[in-house]
């Protein structure tokens, strides 16, 4: 679907912003800041599908396993 491929480009851009460290909830803040407004079970869903996951302690393995980040040479953000 063209609106979601345009979605993800908008959710990659702001992750990536970030350096990698927010999760759905700030990620759909930043985008409601900009005009997007959409659910959070959507950005949730596209998320997950395209592997952006908030890289921290406190959430690994919610959306990707510490085994997927490492492979990827994620660096874990500290919370505290």
């Amino acid at each position: 679907m063209q609106a979601d491929h345009t979605l993800v480009e908008q959710i990659k851009a702001a992750h990536a912003m970030r350096d990698e460290t927010y999760g759905m909830p700030r990620i759909r803040a930043e985008l409601a800041d900009e005009g997007i407004h959409t659910s959070r079970k959507r950005i949730n869903r596209l998320m997950r599908a395209h592997k952006k996951c908030c890289k921290s302690e406190r959430t690994i393995g919610k959306c990707c396993s510490a085994r997927e980040l490492a492979s990827e040479g994620a660096v874990v953000a500290p919370t505290w």
